[in-house]
């Protein structure tokens, strides 16, 4: 091994000694100050950039809306409003007693096409809130149990019946509620949502959704009384509906908004028994139950109109 020269160790020590001394470099404000200040100036221009891109869709996708409502929405508002006003009246007037108009008795209103909407009187506070029931309003057996006109063989007898909801799925985009969702919109994939939306939504799918509202003679709805929401007791309107409680049926005419006919029914619970041996789960118990008394009621709408204007 070759001995460390004398002066190699000096430099060695000389080296150790200038890194005690030297005071360990850091960055300075300033430095620190210009990173932050590229970062904040980076993010600034990133959130006005994407702030603008996203002004600009919906703009865009506002403006071609605004065509399409100009068009289309006067005459939904005008079909619609015929029904949610109707179930507004039936839910939150007092009962005025039942009524049947003398009209009914020379008009042949059972073949006539119908708007349908089945609500519970906590769903229609207002026609916004009839109108969003309206999305779940069920084709049950209150139809199924109407009794209606002499029908072919292979006629449906439920034909003449269009639920509110039908034509809902494509002219929601008309109403307000729709176009301030999309003015909310934080982000350009919530833009995209509305964006699907409204290519759904052509001017034939438009056309034919209203049209099927318009060209009923008949508005039929049919709210389940559902007291106060103390009463309820936090029932959702499927519970109430499988047991016993009032009903108020009203029949109108769509163009004329004349009410032809206010029946309050109270059907009584009727089990239908599944075949022998058979133990049915709640669900399908819950179901039958409802039909049953939905069934019961249409019974009792049509006894009351036939006695109203059976000859005296």
């Amino acid at each position: 091994m070759m001995p460390t020269s004398p002066r190699r160790l000096g430099t060695l020590e000389r080296l150790r000694e200038l890194r005690v001394e030297r005071p360990r470099e850091r960055p300075s404000a300033k430095a620190w100050g210009v990173v932050v200040f590229g970062l904040l100036l980076a993010t600034g221009i990133h959130s006005a950039l994407s702030a603008r891109s996203l002004a600009k869709q919906k703009s865009a996708l506002l403006a071609r809306h605004w065509a399409l409502k100009s068009t289309f929405g006067p005459r939904w508002e005008l079909a619609r409003t015929a029904v949610t006003d109707s179930a507004v009246a039936a839910a939150c007037e007092p009962w005025a007693g039942d009524y049947v108009h003398p009209s009914l008795r020379g008009r042949k209103w059972r073949s006539e096409p119908a708007v349908f909407l089945r609500l519970g009187s906590l769903e229609a506070g207002s026609p916004e809130a009839a109108l969003e029931a309206a999305k779940l309003s069920p084709r049950d057996a209150f139809l199924s149990c109407l009794r209606g006109p002499q029908l072919r063989v292979g006629e449906d007898g439920l034909a003449r019946f269009h639920r509110l909801q039908e034509a809902f799925a494509v002219t929601r985009l008309l109403d307000d509620a729709w176009v301030n969702n999309v003015q909310s919109a934080g982000n350009d994939l919530r833009v995209r949502v509305f964006e699907n939306q409204f290519a759904g939504a052509t001017q034939e799918a438009l056309q034919a959704a209203v049209v099927l509202v318009e060209s009923a003679k008949l508005v039929l709805v049919v709210v389940d009384e559902m007291g106060s929401p103390n009463d309820t007791d936090g029932r959702a309107i499927e519970d109430i509906q499988r047991g016993p409680h009032g009903m108020r049926i009203m029949l109108s005419d769509r163009a004329t908004r004349v009410q032809l006919a206010r029946i309050r029914v109270e059907p009584s619970p009727r089990r239908m028994l599944a075949g022998e041996g058979h133990q049915a789960d709640d669900d399908t118990l819950a179901a039958v139950e409802r039909q049953s008394m939905s069934c019961a009621a249409a019974r009792l709408f049509d006894a009351a109109i036939d006695a109203a204007i059976s000859p005296p």
